[in-house]
């Protein structure tokens, strides 16, 4: 038989899960984020691998931001990502 619902679930309050919904929702668009730019950046780079892989494996972005950290370049100083053009 159900019982009355008083507004706690699993012992937490109607605030508290407001609170874990919107960091699940701000975590998962970052995720979804990282993974379109590293995905797009292994395709401009003709990176088949990369991209299956990118593709493929969910590490919650922490895959994503070594590709675009360390093999792509993204966010590298010393090297831009995209070639200056001249005019």
């Amino acid at each position: 038989m159900l019982t009355q619902w008083h507004g706690n679930f699993v012992g937490l309050s109607p605030l508290e899960l407001w609170t874990i919904g919107t960091l699940a929702v701000l975590i998962g668009l970052i995720v979804i984020i990282l993974k379109g730019m590293s995905l797009w950046c292994a395709a401009k780079r003709d990176q088949k691998a990369w991209f299956v892989i990118l593709l493929i494996v969910n590490t919650l972005g922490i895959l994503e931001l070594v590709y675009l950290i360390f093999v792509a370049k993204k966010w590298s100083k010393s090297t831009p990502s995209v070639p200056p053009t001249t005019n």
